[in-house]
């Protein structure tokens, strides 16, 4: 690590490997100019928790989005569902849409096979049979991100009694050295999401390039 540093001459490094923290520590120890960090929220650190998402691909042999009750919309939310929300993946006529449970939905699923759950809940929005829909089942991929060992979790909320400042501690840089970036640092009330997490990352390099 320190040899590429010093042959590399950075202005400025991002750092974001939490499977093998070491190579972040040695950076740490050896860097001499602005670092951006990629900040992940694990486990319950004051005010904030992490909320679950078990997440379903699946694909068929026909585009089932394509049926009269859902081809005009892009989201589909079905209260009271195992997976309650769902939407297409490209047009109409492609064979592959995505389900998503949040929250306690994600919790109510536990930790038994998630796909008959996952197809009774497309079956109801699509106004079909789930028996139907499993014989036209060509692959699914399905992820619970509270139970993958390196990420224990998929998106940071606030508690009801968060201070206001919370997000703002979370991101503020250490020594005008360290830079925080991730969704759980979104100061444009972001937090959960991709755009959060692009949207701190462009920040955390903008404070970091202001210092150089």
């Amino acid at each position: 690590v320190k040899r590429v540093l010093e042959r590399e001459r950075f202005d400025v490094l991002h750092l974001h490997e939490p499977m093998t923290p070491a190579i972040c520590v040695a950076t740490l120890a050896y860097a001499r100019c602005p670092v951006v960090a990629t900040w992940h929220a694990a486990g319950e650190l004051g005010w904030l928790r992490m909320g679950g998402v078990v997440k379903a691909v699946l694909r068929f042999r026909e585009p089932v989005w394509a049926a009269k009750p859902v081809r005009k919309a892009d989201f589909v939310h079905a209260p009271g569902a195992a997976f309650p929300t769902w939407w297409r993946t490209g047009s109409p006529d492609t064979p592959l849409v995505t389900g998503w449970a949040g929250g306690p939905a994600a919790s109510k699923l536990g930790k038994s096979d998630p796909l008959p759950a996952a197809l009774s809940s497309l079956a109801r929005v699509l106004g079909r049979s789930a028996s139907d829909l499993e014989g036209l089942l060509e692959s699914a991929n399905i992820v619970d991100w509270a139970q993958d060992p390196y990420s224990r979790g998929a998106y940071v909320y606030h508690l009801a009694e968060a201070p206001a400042s919370t997000t703002a501690d979370l991101a503020a840089p250490e020594e005008d050295t360290l830079y925080f970036a991730g969704e759980a640092t979104s100061l444009t009330e972001r937090s959960g999401t991709v755009d959060g997490a692009m949207e701190s990352g462009l920040r955390a390099a903008k404070e970091a390039l202001a210092k150089r």
